[in-house]
């Protein structure tokens, strides 16, 4: 049984530039934290060591088991490729589209601070660039070291930049199918539903109970880094990123160059709800030592590399010490208690259906969270297929190959569907020619106000509010496509002759004459905002600072997609006039 994970902020992983090696006073937890080093790429930015340096260094060292083509650490064996299918495919398996993450992306356009520049495409078989090698420092060689350890296993793949971005190349051709990187869930750090809290003399347990499965595997993070070597994951979290150079981090004046006030109200937001957090835990926790910039530094790694998905219950290896306690139990009832085989048997059947179908109900309603050491290196492409999955038999994280790509090519995962406006927010950088992007406007009841001259009447607007696309209003996303279809719904109870009683009054179309003066309402506030945005002064060197090519990047994607909204709304217009709509 396999499951897809989702990256999530929603959520992982880009290689954030000009990151430097950060250094907490110890948390009051036993022991101080190790040092942090960092290898840099050839723009600066931080070369997050990942899955492809451990192969390098495999084949560097000799270690690497060539027999099957595959390069792995230490002296286990590669897994040999599966098929990988989601749930209504033949096998059951959890699949893992996958945070945060995060990743880093195809056609990947400046990640914070960094210059502008076109990665390879999500399977790099058209023309994409091939990366330059890297070498490994000792800090490298300490992460190898650990991983070997952790018992990761790799396939094919090498460490490489990508127009100065550190990313993972084809060693030698990957085909469909072909398991890429295998990771003991045992190496990664989890949150999931139920879990009690491990480290009640550090947090208590009602805080840890109360709080979401961010908080929680930030916490959980915060407390292995604490730890040093004695940390079980010491080699990952060692290596992880100590600044992400995020809009979290920009000044007010850098937020305002973007000339998009929907991010910048969830930055504020975000900083917002990160500070009172800060404080709930002292509060509850007086003696935690976390201090803000520790607490925000786990969260922006939570947010930015970990990855969800279905959550199955136990372990196979926990089934299995059960199903060995069934059979003992089973044995004992035969031989000392008369039991007949028969009903023992039917027994037994029962109880290992019963936990089969009991995983498989609770995995469609629950979710759990992981930080995946060596997978969270690999970068983002919308259009990729290949996603992080969970095996339940083997107990595993892995990355199939789900796309072809050639000796030398970047080889990229999905972080899920994540528009510019999270990549951006979360891991640093923007997409080029996102499919998944949006251009969200803020008010735009506001601006339905302005173009008829007159504020919608109190009771239009309850009306709208108890139809539920009020909130619509305040937040309006447009694809390239044109409007989201809830939009236009909610316009439609905006400008309807009567009010609407539900959402679904709000979603069939009126007559032509007032979809025509739906779409023109759309038009004109689409033409509005376009004009605003245009004249934004935007970014340079001497007002934006490090953060310039970033803002310039994301405004270029946000123009994009707002002047392809703006040529949609006026296409159906023209259908609408003629007729043919």
């Amino acid at each position: 049984m396999r499951t897809c994970m989702q990256a999530d902020a929603h959520l992982a992983h880009h290689m954030h530039p000009l990151s430097t090696p950060q250094r907490f006073p110890a948390l009051k937890t036993g022991r101080l934290p190790t040092k942090h080093s960092t290898h840099r790429c050839r723009n600066g930015a931080e070369a997050s060591r990942g899955a492809a340096q451990i192969c390098a260094a495999s084949k560097a060292s000799s270690v690497s088991q060539r027999g099957n083509g595959s390069n792995c650490i230490g002296k286990s064996s590669c897994i040999s490729g599966t098929d990988r299918c989601l749930w209504t495919r033949r096998h059951l398996r959890q699949s893992y589209g996958g945070s945060r993450g995060s990743e880093r992306g195809s056609k990947c356009m400046a990640g914070t601070g960094s210059t502008a520049g076109t990665q390879s495409q999500a399977g790099a078989s058209k023309g994409a660039p091939k990366g330059t090698s890297i070498g490994l420092s000792a800090a490298d060689r300490e992460f190898i070291s650990w991983a070997s350890d952790a018992k990761v296993k790799l396939k094919k793949l090498s460490v490489a930049t990508f127009e100065g971005v550190r990313g993972m190349a084809a060693a030698e051709e990957v085909k469909e199918g072909d398991i890429l990187v295998s990771l003991p869930r045992d190496s990664a750090l989890l949150s999931f539903p139920g879990q009690k809290c491990p480290f009640p003399d550090w947090i208590s347990s009602e805080f840890w109970n109360a709080k979401t499965w961010s908080v929680r595997l930030a916490l959980a993070l915060l407390h292995e880094k604490s730890l040093g070597k004695q940390s079980r994951v010491w080699g990952y979290v060692d290596q992880l990123p100590s600044d992400f150079g995020t809009p979290l981090h920009w000044s007010q004046q850098q937020l305002a160059a973007l000339g998009y006030p929907h991010v910048e109200a969830e930055v504020e937001q975000q900083r917002a709800q990160w500070a009172a957090l800060h404080s709930e835990l002292l509060e509850a926790n007086p003696s935690c030592g976390v201090s803000p910039d520790q607490l925000t530094w786990a969260l922006e790694c939570v947010w930015s590399r970990s990855f969800s998905g279905p959550y199955s219950g136990g372990t196979i290896r926990q089934k299995a010490l059960i199903l060995a306690s069934l059979v003992a139990l089973g044995t004992g009832l035969y031989f000392f208690n008369g039991v007949s085989l028969e009903n023992l048997l039917n027994a037994g059947i029962s109880a290992i259906v019963f936990n089969i179908v009991y995983d498989l109900l609770l995995s469609s309603k629950l979710k759990w969270h992981a930080l995946c050491p060596v997978i969270d290196s690999m970068n983002h492409s919308s259009l990729s297929k290949s996603e992080v999955a969970y095996d339940y038999w083997l107990d595993s994280f892995s990355v199939e190959a789900n796309d072809p790509v050639p000796t030398g090519k970047q080889v990229m995962i999905t972080y899920g569907r994540q528009g510019n406006d999270r990549l951006l927010q979360y891991y640093g950088f923007t997409e080029r020619d996102n499919p998944n992007d949006g251009y969200v406007l803020r008010s735009l009841g506001t601006a339905i106000e302005d173009i008829l001259g007159q504020p919608l009447a109190a009771a239009r607007k309850a009306a709208l509010d108890a139809a539920g696309v009020a909130g619509v209003l305040e937040k309006a996303t447009m694809t390239r496509g044109g409007p989201e279809p809830s939009v236009v719904a909610a316009v439609r109870g905006a400008l309807a002759a009567r009010d609407p009683a539900s959402a679904e009054d709000c979603q069939r179309p009126g007559p032509n004459a007032e979809e025509l003066l739906v779409y023109q309402v759309l038009s004109k506030a689409l033409q509005f905002e376009q004009d605003r945005f245009t004249h934004v002064p935007g970014a340079n060197a001497k007002t934006a600072g490090s953060a310039a090519s970033s803002i310039r990047a994301f405004r270029t994607e946000k123009q994009a997609v707002l002047t392809a909204a703006v040529a949609a709304v006026k296409q159906k217009i023209t259908a609408l006039n003629a007729g043919t709509a």
